[in-house]
């Protein structure tokens, strides 16, 4: 049996992603990545602002993982409309989104694409970065140990599991009252808290000069953290500890 449907029809109007779609211009996207492309030659490619709106459905779902996400988009009919791929259209190998994420589009790019959509958010009204808070979260890093080297060399792999926990990612992020991510740098695990600081300060405050308040964990709580905030004409705000 032969069934016509219409995509546009079965995403319902006060879809997450129908609100996205009309609030965000995606194409802006091209003017960050032009240079990146060459228009006479090779094959054609992906289209790069379907990539980096697949990779925006990821965090927006909570989907684990590159290769779950592609998993989803090919089943689920609202994220085929948000791309704008038909029910029988194939939609981008993961291999394909990683591979432009790692090799093509470098960290500048990303970063360009990350500014312009604060200030999107910003320009609407959406963000409060008057006060702000700091603070790093742990990220375990996908490691598979072979079992079977586990079995015929134990005391190396023990050791080896010991200083892969050690270096285990930490991302330092900035955030607004909104949970809006205004910046963020990855160090190792065994970066102390305060070493991370001033990369991260530097950035997010060079990039919203109206901030005033900065609240950190006391992993931040340092003589010199305090002291530069306050030299800066803030106010650092931050746990006590007895």
């Amino acid at each position: 049996m032969l069934v016509t449907v219409s995509l546009e029809g079965l995403v319902s109007q006060d879809h997450l992603l129908r609100k996205i779609d009309c609030a965000v211009d995606f194409t802006h996207i091209y003017d960050f990545v032009e240079d990146l492309y060459c228009t006479d030659n090779g094959r054609p490619s992906v289209d790069p602002v379907i990539l980096f709106m697949m990779v925006l459905v990821q965090p927006l779902y909570g989907i684990p993982s590159l290769r779950r996400t592609v998993e989803e988009i090919n089943m689920n009919i609202a994220y085929r409309w948000f791309l704008g791929y038909l029910l029988n259209e194939p939609v981008p190998h993961f291999a394909t989104i990683s591979y432009n994420f790692r090799h093509r589009f470098s960290g500048d790019t990303i970063e360009k694409v990350f500014t312009w959509i604060l200030f999107e958010a910003q320009k609407s009204g959406y963000l409060s970065p008057e006060v702000v808070l700091i603070d790093g979260t742990h990220i375990k890093a996908d490691a598979n140990i072979n079992k079977k080297m586990k079995k015929a060399i134990p005391s190396a792999a023990k050791v080896y599991e010991e200083q892969f926990m050690k270096e285990i990612n930490e991302a330092h992020t900035v955030c607004d009252k909104h949970n809006f991510i205004l910046d963020t740098v990855v160090t190792s695990g065994n970066v102390h808290d305060s070493v991370a600081f001033d990369a991260l300060y530097e950035r997010v405050t060079r990039r919203f000069l109206q901030i005033r308040i900065v609240t950190m964990d006391a992993g931040y709580k340092t003589p010199w953290i305090c002291k530069r905030i306050i030299d800066d004409g803030r106010i650092p705000s931050l746990l006590y500890k007895r």
